[in-house]
């Protein structure tokens, strides 16, 4: 939303399990075992029970606990305010991939044509987010190499390519990996124990101390954006939730 004084605000809400059972009960036990959520083609084995995925996704029509990280943001794109939040919020919409592709592309995002659903907010993200990356020190480069999605299409598995860093990539992965810089810095300066993701001279680790990752251009990083499908987030997601509540961290370094 603007601000008063001319800024943004701009919020990046992610889904909060971790605010419902404490490390060691019978659906902590279950996501340890599992660790991640599996996908295929057609299908997926999630980390946690379904029903628990469907009680804290961000769905649209419901108001929802997340873990937030507000940004206030400069109309020449610089991030002049961080602060990180427990609260809930109204969902108002989810866009979908296949539906907003057509509408917000590489071509759109130039010329500003069209007529879509949350047009402006998608243009101010995508001008935000290509500011992060040239922050990082990762402009444009033409070494884009391809992804492909899967599909099963009359139990057949259909294999068809997509570009990488197409606007909906981007608006994602960078405030991703903003908001994963930003808590791995928060816990690492709150002294809290965290699952950092380093990289060092080519080689990816994971690690309990805290490094910068060469790769991304950041000098913390750690999962946190995840916890529906990845336990090392929803670790992660406990620590930093402990930190805003002022209580005890329930993770230790040797933990």
């Amino acid at each position: 939303k603007r601000l008063d004084n001319g800024n943004w605000r701009i919020g990046v809400h992610i889904a909060a399990p971790g605010l419902g059972f404490e490390p060691g009960d019978r659906l902590d036990e279950i996501a340890s075992r599992r660790l991640s959520t599996v996908y295929m083609p057609g299908q997926k084995i999630t980390m946690l029970p379904e029903a628990l995925v469907e009680r804290y996704t961000l769905a649209a029509g419901r108001r929802c606990p997340a873990l937030s990280l507000y940004l206030e943001v400069t109309p020449e794109y610089a991030v002049v305010g961080q602060e990180s939040a427990l609260d809930h919020v109204e969902i108002a919409a989810n866009l979908r991939h296949e539906a907003l592709e057509p509408v917000f592309n590489g071509a759109t995002v130039v010329s500003r044509e069209g007529d879509y659903a949350y047009k402006d907010e998608l243009l101010l993200l995508w001008d935000f987010t290509t500011k992060l990356k040239e922050g990082r020190g990762k402009g444009d480069s033409s070494r884009n190499f391809p992804d492909y999605n899967f599909a099963v299409v009359d139990d057949r598995v259909a294999i068809t390519e997509r570009h990488r860093d197409t606007p909906i990539d981007r608006v994602v992965s960078e405030l991703m990996i903003h908001t994963n810089a930003t808590w791995g810095k928060e816990l690492a300066e709150a002294d809290f124990a965290g699952i950092y993701r380093n990289q060092e001279g080519g080689k990816v680790r994971m690690s309990v101390s805290p490094g910068a990752h060469q790769g991304l251009g950041v000098t913390h990083y750690m999962w946190s954006s995840s916890p529906l499908r990845r336990y090392v987030d929803l670790v992660n997601q406990r620590q930093l939730i402990a930190r805003l509540e002022g209580k005890p961290a329930p993770y230790g370094n040797r933990d």
